[in-house]
């Protein structure tokens, strides 16, 4: 089996060298991101790839892109499609896995972050409920740290509102 040689080009329809140094800035400066959002940034500049790329790409197509290790890669595409970033899909014809931006990635990532700030919000307000007043000054903390996260929550909730369907792709 002859390796294809690795590529810097983010997509076949993008000809343009200043087009594609941009789309190859924007993958990069999204792993970085991701470390931010406390995931590897393999996984950050995979899914900054799949928001630039038009076609499913495979493993090795990934691993190519990015100068990385096709064990890296599987890794890390199965954390990105865990969290409905991104789908598997299958090519006619081809054995191989393939990978793209899922349908509706959006609408599952506010999702877990509402599910992530309300099991936060509960936590902190059980907790300072259980405290004594000779815990005042961290009964008060873990209130206004509860407050935050129930007002994060309703936030999100009016952004599901608002982008929970098909037309915010």
């Amino acid at each position: 089996m002859t390796r294809r040689p690795a590529t810097t080009s983010l997509a076949a329809d993008r000809p343009d060298p200043a087009q594609q140094a941009v789309l190859a800035d924007f993958v990069e400066q999204m792993g970085i991101l991701g470390e931010d959002g406390r995931m590897p940034r393999i996984a950050g500049r995979l899914f900054g790839l799949f928001l630039v790329e038009t076609r499913p790409l495979s493993l090795r197509d990934l691993a190519d892109r990015l100068r990385v290790s096709k064990a890296s890669v599987s890794t890390n595409t199965r954390l990105l499609a865990a969290a409905g970033m991104i789908e598997r899909v299958s090519m006619p014809g081809d054995r191989q896995d393939y990978y793209r931006f899922a349908s509706v990635p959006l609408e599952l990532m506010l999702q877990e972050m509402l599910r992530h700030t309300t099991r936060v919000a509960k936590l902190l307000a059980a907790t300072g409920d259980k405290l004594s007043d000779s815990n005042a000054e961290v009964r008060a903390r873990l209130s206004t740290l509860a407050a935050f996260h129930e007002a994060a929550g309703e936030s999100l909730k009016a952004v599901i509102r608002k982008f929970g369907d098909d037309s915010i792709l």
